[in-house]
């Protein structure tokens, strides 16, 4: 801030209540990712093996629905 605008009131400061300013948003933005990120990485560690068995098993879903996708759209698929 500069030194006007901390000499002058709360009341006399020119502030637009729709739109904070750009830095506020962005800071508060960060912090609340910032926040998030850490909530996220101390539930990680805490579950850190049901993660690694949740990951095995979409990469083995991921690839079973690619091995068999010819075999999922045969010509009496439709009838199933």
């Amino acid at each position: 801030m500069n030194r006007m605008a901390e000499l002058l009131s709360p009341v006399d400061r020119p502030v637009d209540p729709v739109d904070p300013p750009p830095a506020t948003t962005r800071l508060a933005r960060f912090a609340r990712f910032a926040r998030a990120a850490r909530r996220i990485g101390t539930v990680a560690r805490a579950n850190w093996l049901f993660l690694i068995v949740f990951g095995l098993g979409t990469v083995g879903r991921v690839l079973t629905m690619f091995a068999y996708s010819p075999a999922l759209l045969y010509i009496d698929s439709v009838r199933h």
